[in-house]
Formats: structure tokens, C-alpha cells, sequence
């Protein structure tokens, strides 16, 4: 951060993202009609830099760059600067990474993207050094290009744009009218992430490694549907391989953001709520087909580190956790073996412990270790270890800390509440499902049926992933609880939602609602990132309010949502994981509902058993399969 006690406009901000960059000399705006009217009446193309509180890169930008005078005044002078925390406007932040993919072909954090006055992207990428390395020219020298290229209008800037706005209008339609709900598609792509595991490290792909969390639980219910044990095979190995890994941060709970490594030792350090909330309801529904302890004491890992580090006594749980203190990365979360032994002094179990979590060998970050282990610990070694890991976690717990980032999401605490709900219903752990119950009623009363910020007084938009993920919560609740007033709002809600974003004419969802009068376009978003699909998740809920009323409407609506997009999912099934849980789930339950009536208490009770945890009691051949 730049020492100057001069604050920028972005002081005035409650994004704690913004306010990390309030003593920057940069001459910034918040996304808003001030900064968006000034670029157009001076005719100034628009810098927009997109990231949050807890991404490295943006840290280490904002360091460099952003705090350099030479930058600030070039900026100053030729641009209209705009940041934007990427959690407050997911919608924008979606677009423009949009984009930029289709520009150069990748994205990330910080994404920097130039815009004319009249919001076109014509230039962007991600982390800009402001020397020039990495094959990249520094950042100044950047801007002095792309400001000349505005100044004399050179025919490469709108060519530029013409491309990609091509790719955005294209990408955005998914119509195919007339297709049929016949689909092979959770079929396709279970056979997709088949291919594409590794059966040496788990997981998928190659490093950097991400969760893909809806996928494991779409092999699950492959394997049930198909009784397929072999299925189900990369899940087990998978959840080993992510229990034993430095990606779990064996000290204090809770999972970091992905895996750099093909073997999971090293994390990026960052926590997110939503990874958490989604790799929960994984463990639990694992548990719920094996009764294999290691997935339950996992999944009170991650409950309990929530509880600690993540909600607020007032109500919600924070979105995340930093992935730097004291500008290094992984700085709180690294080791050095004699600090360990120093810490555990004459622990009869040090030496065993040193050795099970990888301190007798080669550090594994940049000098230092992450504590990992080979394999998961034994229900001995999980009671031997857990005064010697408190320890730990104590003395680190004096260290500065990294910064926690308290905004509160409607979509990401709707995660944690669907979530944490089953795992109290499954577990029978009342704690647990109250706790759900308390936070979904302190989301209504925030205002979460309208908004995507909670716990404050700003005016936020609402997005459909607030309105789909929100709305499962509502249904979930419903079906563990047998409460009607869940059901009631989960009415309100689902109405709510197809107001806002159902398109009405061809169907399905759009991510924004028509009152959003600054963006580009209002794009649909079908495949899963880091989060499940807003729009597979609306279109779930469609089904489960079809069958716990039996309303033609929502079936219709329903069948039109997944008919507009079905034959792009099944050609790019790899990115529609959720959507592929939606189809199977809701074509499983039309074979039943046509034998058994349609009721309230009917769907509610297909609900439980195929969702919830009842499903284990048919499934017990998998326990042999379980490592």
C-alpha cells in the first residue's frame, strides 16, 4: 500500500477490496454513473480493473503498480479508472471475463480490461508487472500504447471490438428450439470427468488442480443410478487425496482455494466460503452412501472452522480469507520444522507427528512447509494428533493475520445454509441445522429475496445466483425441516425469480435483471466456474417446486429453461456438471411422480431420498470400495 495519507475517492467505499486501494495515487471511481457520464462527455476510454480482497495478484498490482506516481498520472490524464470488487458485481465481472477469454484465451485476477465511453471492451488481460517480464511489456509503457491507439483512432481497436463482441452476442444465445428432454447428458458427462481423472494424485486434470465438487457428486449419483461401483472410484480417491493434501489446512480447518500441484501439497492460499460450503455438502453426501468416518470428521472440520473464523454474531458468515499477510503469500499458513518443534517441545507423539505431516522431509513452499500427510489419519491418530494440531494452531493464531473480508453474500451464505442443513439432518446434529435455520431467516430479514449485499444499508442488485442459490436454501430447509413457512417463501421466492430473470419468450434465465441498465449485454451463463451454475441451479428448483406442488407452470418452465440450452451442454458437458444433477434428478423423479401422484409431501419425500442422506440405505455395496 502506498504511505500516502491522501485518500482517493474509493475511501468511501464499504467493498473491503476498494479500500485496499484507497491511498492509491491512481485517480479512481467506483463502478458508477459519475465515472460512466464523465468518460462519455470527455469522450476518455474507460480502465476497469476487476478483483477482490483476498486474490494475491491484485495485491501484489496494486503494490506495483497502482502505487507507482508515473502510472497514477499517465492514468490521470488519458483514462477514466474504474475498480471494481468482482463480489459486488459478479454480473460485470462475468462479462468482461467473458471478453477477455475470448480475446486472448484465458483469464484471472486481477482482470484489466479498456472500454470505450460506451462500455465495449477493445483491450484487457490480467496481471500487468510494471516492469516489463514474464513476455510481458510494463505496464506504463502499456497504457502509453493503447492511449495513442485511442488518440488516433486506429482500426485495430475496432477490429478488436468487433470480435469480441461477436463471441459475447453468440455466447449468450444457446437457443435450440424443439429440442427434446430426451438427453444423455449426465451420462456424457460423467464419462467426461471419467476421462479426465487422475488416478495416480485424484482429481482432475492437471495442476493447478480445483475441486470440481458438483462433479464428484454427479459420479455419485452416477454410480448409484447406474450401479456402477467403479463410478464412483475417483470420488473416493479424490476426497483421500484432498483430506491428506496441503490444500486442507491441516491446522486450522477449512480448504484453501485450489491445489498449484498435481499431489495437492501446496495450496493458493486463499479461503472462500463458497469452496467450503460446496466440498461440505461432498462430504456429506459421501458419508451418507459409506458411513466412512473420515468424511464425517472432515466435513465438522469444515463446520467448525466456518463457525470460528467465517460467521458473524450478528448474523451471515464473511466471504473470505486472504491469502497474504505482511504482502507474502501463504505467510500465516507455512512452517519451519524447528518452529514446530520448538512449539510442541516434549510431545511424547513429536516425532511421529513431524514425520506424518511431511516436516521430515523437503519443504514444499518456497523454503517452507505446509503441513500434508501421505495419508488420511485413522480415528486413533485423529484423537492422538488434535491436542498437538491445537497447539499449533494457537501459536499460529499470534501471528499477524491475514485479512478477513466480512461482506456478506446472499449466494455464497445460501451455499453454506443448503449445506450445513444436511449436514445436520444427516449427522442429527441439532446445532448444526439450527444454526441453518438462524442464518436463512437472518438472510430474509437483510433483505435477501431483493439483494446481493447483506448486513448493510447500501442499495446492492440482486443476481440470479442470489435468487437460485437462495431459493435452494428455501427448499432445502423445507425438506428437512417439514416447516411450511419455508415452503411458503420458497414460493415467493421461486415467483420472485422468474419475474426477474426468466426470459419469457424462449425461456430460461437470464443472469441479471432487466432493471440493470449498465451492462453491455444480458447474457445467459450456463456452465459452472468456481460456483455451480446460477442458471442449472434455477432451472433444479423449477423441478423440486414442480414436484412439491405439482404445477404444470413450473414444469414448463422447467422443460423450456433446459430445451434452450441442451444441446450446447451435451457438445460442452464438461462445463455443466450442475445442470447435469438437475436433468438426472428431475427426469428420476417424473418416472416416479407418474406412478405415485403428485402432492406436497410426496415431493418433499422424493426429495429426501434422493438428495438426502436415506439414499445410503440402498447403496452399501459401495463401502467396500471406500479406501
Amino acid at each position: 500500500m502506498n504511505n500516502s495519507l491522501v485518500k482517493n475517492r474509493l475511501s468511501e467505499s464499504a467493498s473491503p477490496y476498494l479500500l485496499q486501494h484507497q491511498f492509491n495515487p491512481v485517480d479512481w471511481y467506483p463502478w458508477g454513473k459519475e465515472a460512466l457520464d464523465r468518460a462519455k462527455r470527455e469522450n476518455k476510454p474507460i480502465f476497469l480493473s476487476i478483483g477482490y480482497s483476498s486474490c494475491h495478484w491484485c495485491h501484489v498490482m496494486e503494490r506495483e503498480a497502482f502505487s507507482d506516481p508515473q502510472v497514477a498520472a499517465f492514468l490521470k490524464e488519458n483514462f477514466i479508472s474504474i475498480k471494481l470488487d468482482r463480489e459486488e458485481r459478479p454480473d460485470l465481472d462475468a462479462l468482461y471475463m467473458k471478453a477477455i477469454q475470448a480475446f486472448q484465451g484465458t483469464g484471472g485476477w486481477p482482470l484489466n480490461v479498456f472500454l470505450r465511453p460506451d462500455l465495449k471492451p477493445f483491450f484487457g488481460g490480467t496481471y500487468f508487472p510494471l516492469q516489463a517480464r514474464y513476455g510481458q511489456p510494463g505496464f506504463l509503457e502499456l497504457l502509453r500504447s493503447l492511449a495513442s491507439a485511442w488518440a488516433n483512432q486506429d482500426p485495430a481497436i475496432q477490429k478488436n471490438i468487433d470480435g469480441i463482441m461477436n463471441g459475447l452476442v453468440q455466447g449468450s444465445r444457446f437457443f435450440e428450439s424443439g429440442q427434446s428432454l430426451e438427453t444423455s447428458l449426465p451420462k456424457l458427462a460423467a464419462k467426461n470427468l471419467q476421462s479426465l481423472f487422475d488416478a495416480e494424485n485424484g482429481g482432475f486434470g492437471r495442476a493447478p488442480k480445483f475441486f470440481y465438487t458438483d462433479g464428484l457428486r454427479l459420479l455419485l449419483r452416477a454410480s448409484h443410478s447406474q450401479k456402477d461401483e467403479k463410478l464412483a472410484a475417483p470420488v473416493w480417491k479424490t476426497l483421500e487425496a484432498i483430506t491428506s493434501g496441503g490444500v486442507f489446512d491441516q491446522v486450522g480447518g477449512g480448504f484453501h482455494r485450489y491445489s498449484t500441484d498435481a499431489r495437492w501439497k501446496t495450496p493458493h492460499f486463499e479461503k472462500m466460503l463458497y469452496d467450503n460450503a460446496l466440498l461440505l455438502r461432498v462430504f456429506v453426501e459421501a458419508w451418507s452412501l459409506t458411513q466412512n468416518p473420515s468424511y464425517k470428521i472432515m466435513a465438522d472440520k469444515i463446520i467448525s472452522w466456518a463457525f470460528r473464523e467465517m460467521k458473524d454474531p450478528a448474523g451471515g458468515y464473511g466471504s473470505a480469507i486472504d491469502a497474504d499477510s505482511e504482502h507474502e503469500e501463504g505467510a500465516f499458513y507455512r512452517w519451519n520444522q524447528g518452529e514446530v518443534e520448538t512449539v510442541l517441545k516434549d510431545a511424547p507423539q513429536k516425532q511421529k507427528f513431524l514425520e506424518r505431516f511431511g516436516f521430515a522431509g523437503e519443504p514444499t513452499f518456497e523454503g517452507f512447509f505446509v503441513p500434508h500427510l501421505e495419508k488420511p489419519l485413522n480415528e486413533v491418530e485423529e484423537r492422538e494428533f488434535a491436542p498437538l494440531l491445537d497447539q499449533l494452531r494457537k501459536h499460529r493464531d499470534l501471528r499477524p493475520r491475514p485479512l478477513v473480508d466480512i461482506k456478506k453474500q446472499t449466494s455464497w451464505n445460501s451455499l453454506w445454509v443448503s449445506s450445513l442443513a444436511l449436514a445436520g439432518w444427516t449427522f442429527e446434529n441439532e446445532n448444526y441445522l439450527q444454526e441453518a435455520e438462524k442464518t436463512w431467516s437472518w438472510m430474509w430479514s437483510q433483505g435477501a429475496h431483493q439483494k446481493h449485499i447483506l448486513g448493510t444499508s447500501e442499495l446492492s442488485p440482486w443476481f440470479l445466483e442470489d435468487a437460485a442459490y437462495f431459493l435452494e436454501a428455501g427448499i432445502s430447509l423445507y425438506a428437512l425441516t417439514n416447516k411450511k413457512d419455508y415452503f411458503e417463501k420458497s414460493l415467493e421466492l421461486g415467483l420472485s425469480l422468474r419475474k426477474s430473470f426468466e426470459d419469457s419468450r424462449e425461456g430460461g434465465f437470464y443472469s441479471t435483471n432487466e432493471l440493470q441498465d449498465d451492462l453491455l449485454i444480458r447474457s445467459i451463463d450456463l456452465f459452472d466456474s468456481a460456483l455451480p451454475s446460477p442458471y442449472a441451479v434455477a432451472v433444479e428448483q423449477m423441478g423440486r417446486l414442480f414436484l412439491l406442488t405439482g404445477d404444470s407452470a413450473w414444469n414448463d418452465c422447467f422443460e423450456k429453461g433446459v430445451k434452450r440450452i441442451l444441446k450446447t451442454a451435451e457438445t460442452q458437458n464438461g462445463g455443466c456438471h450442475r445442470l447435469a444433477l438437475a436433468i438426472g434428478e428431475f427426469m428420476s423423479s417424473k418416472l416416479t411422480l407418474s406412478c405415485e401422484g403428485d402432492s406436497c409431501d410426496w415431493g418433499r419425500e422424493f426429495f429426501l431420498r434422493e438428495i438426502g442422506s436415506s439414499i445410503r440405505s440402498d447403496h452399501s455395496k459401495l463401502k467396500s470400495q471406500v479406501p
